[in-house]
This record gives C-alpha cells, sequence and structure tokens, in this order.
C-alpha cells in the first residue's frame, strides 16, 4: 500500500506540472520549443520564483509566505527582462512567426510551456519529490484500501 501511496503523491506532482490539452499551432509550438531550448534551468527556477512571488499576493496563501514588496517586485522585473530577451532575442525569429499567424495566444501558450517545464525542474529536484512523498504518510492506507482492490 505504501508503494501506490507514492506512486499517486508523483503522480500528483507530475499532474501540477503536466501540460494541459490545449490546441496549439505549429508556430506555437516551434516558438514553446524555442522558449525551452533558451532557457537555462537557473533562468527557469528563476521564472518559478516569479510565479511564487506573484502567487503569494492571494489571500488564500498571503500568511505562508514572508515576500515583501520588494523582493516581489525584484522578481517581476528579474522576469520581464528574461520574457523581453526571449521574445526579441534569443527567439524573435520564432516569436514574430507564431505573432504573425497565430496571434498573441501564441505567447500566452507559448510561456505555459515554459512554466510547466520550470515547474518540472523543480519537481524534480531530490528534496522536493521527498518532501512531496510526505503526503503518503498523511493518507489513510484503510480509506484507499477498497478503491484498489475494485471495490
Amino acid at each position: 500500500m505504501r508503494k501506490t501511496i507514492a506512486v499517486l503523491t508523483m503522480v500528483t506532482a507530475a499532474l501540477m506540472a503536466a501540460p494541459n490539452p490545449s490546441h496549439a499551432g505549429p508556430f506555437t509550438d516551434d516558438l514553446s520549443r524555442c522558449l525551452v531550448r533558451a532557457t537555462t534551468e537557473t533562468e527557469r527556477v528563476d521564472l518559478v520564483r516569479w510565479i511564487v512571488a506573484a502567487i503569494t499576493v492571494h489571500p488564500g496563501v498571503k500568511n505562508m509566505a514572508g515576500i515583501s514588496d520588494e523582493r516581489r517586485n525584484a522578481e517581476t522585473k528579474r522576469a520581464a527582462g528574461l520574457f523581453a530577451d526571449l521574445l526579441t532575442v534569443r527567439c524573435r525569429e520564432e516569436s514574430l512567426d507564431a505573432f504573425k499567424f497565430e496571434g498573441e495566444v501564441a505567447f500566452s501558450a507559448a510561456f505555459e510551456v515554459l512554466g510547466q517545464v520550470a515547474m518540472q525542474t523543480l519537481v524534480s529536484d531530490p528534496a522536493v519529490a521527498a518532501e512531496m512523498t510526505k503526503l503518503g504518510d498523511h493518507l489513510d492506507d484503510n480509506q484507499l484500501k477498497p478503491l484498489f482492490e475494485g471495490r
């Protein structure tokens, strides 16, 4: 049963980082691949840092993180610089084609892919993976057992 719970935990982690099944055109796909290829692991972590800084303004999680407005602003500036460099320098041709043939939605979809890859970078870290498997320590085996026995 512990193996099952560990697998469930890993599936949960994978789902958090898995791409949404949305339709993307060939130019969006090209831009997505370029964004991923053109970023380093450090830059992907920086992107997640910005995402975390942004989501911690939500009232439901605000009290869990002590991120100052100054720090949040610094993370936002860093992310903006990365986005601009990716679109105008590193992936310029792909950006131009994606916008020309598929419109603004191409940017949103392509950066969604980059965000998912960035999250996968964090979730695949051994320390993060170990922490996520702790979910299984708090699940009731007896409650789940009928599910896996076909009842």
